[in-house]
């Protein structure tokens, strides 16, 4: 299973960000930016996950970091990452499933979005 994501997006960068961006929303990611202009996105409540764990439900918390960087070929290109022990530090095996789970579903999810509206050029997997 890929550990991050490559997202070559196509045409203006900042057009491809506001729709990157939209696509997380549409799952029901918050995006925060950070100093360094990266994003982490997230979802769920960390208190009933803190509480709950992995039995969390859809309240289950879970976040990643999005990387931006400018290929050779002057792309944007966005790395998607996924936090391996933040899964299990809340919620044990189970959170680390769900962690998994939420991992592929939201890429496959941003993907499918991105392509239909030409946004997304190609993706490559990192292990």
């Amino acid at each position: 299973m890929a550990t991050s994501y490559d997202l070559f997006f196509a045409g203006d960068h900042d057009a491809a960000k506001g729709k990157f961006g939209a696509a997380f929303e549409k799952d029901g990611f918050t995006v925060q930016s950070r100093p360094d202009n990266n994003w982490v996105v997230s979802r769920g409540s960390s208190a009933k996950t803190l509480f709950l764990g992995g039995l969390a439900g859809k309240a289950f918390f879970i976040s990643f970091e999005i990387t931006f960087y400018i290929d050779s070929a002057g792309a944007l290109v966005a790395r998607f990452n996924r936090n391996l022990t933040g899964g299990a530090l809340r919620g044990g095996a189970i959170g680390a499933g769900k962690a998994s789970a939420a991992f592929t579903n939201t890429y496959n999810s941003l993907v499918q979005t991105l392509r239909v509206d030409g946004t997304l050029a190609r993706s490559i997997a990192n292990n």
